[in-house]
């Protein structure tokens, strides 16, 4: 680990040549029960809905955020959502995530929405902590149900 800090972050957009990392970096945040070879299918499907943001520090990939807006229909304004957050766990209160989600802001505000949404755990107290560290509080209940097997 080296003494970076987040000065040295750049963040940019993942590109299809990036499925690779982005696959290791969402296998660790979500578990393997994600398919990594799906990635780049993934990634073309969601092509002008969501898109991948990538920290990188010297080259290396720290952390990624996903960020997708839709148009809505009962809205004047577009639907922003911050649907993935992860910091690899050694770059972790450096920057990084600030950086990530300072960048899927400034995406969202581009695309002309209002509000940029996330969930987080319940539980998740520390993740909670970090989002209304950043200006972020609560809104809404979340809630689902399983539709498919």
């Amino acid at each position: 680990m080296s003494s970076s800090s987040a000065s040295d972050v750049r963040v940019r957009e993942a590109t299809l040549a990036d499925s690779d990392v982005l696959a290791e970096l969402i296998a660790l945040f979500n578990g393997p029960s994600v398919r990594p070879e799906r990635t780049l299918e993934r990634m073309t499907a969601c092509a002008g809905l969501e898109r991948a943001l990538l920290a990188e520090v010297d080259g290396l990939v720290v952390g990624f955020a996903c960020v997708g807006v839709v148009p809505a229909l009962a809205d004047d304004h577009p639907h922003a959502s911050l649907t993935e957050l992860y910091v690899r766990p050694d770059w972790r209160r450096r920057g990084v995530g600030r950086q990530l989600v300072k960048s899927a802001e400034a995406y969202a505000e581009t695309a002309a929405a209002e509000h940029l949404v996330l969930l987080t755990g319940l539980g998740n107290d520390e993740a909670q902590a970090f989002y209304r560290a950043l200006g972020y509080d609560g809104w809404a209940v979340a809630m689902r149900k399983r539709v498919s097997p």
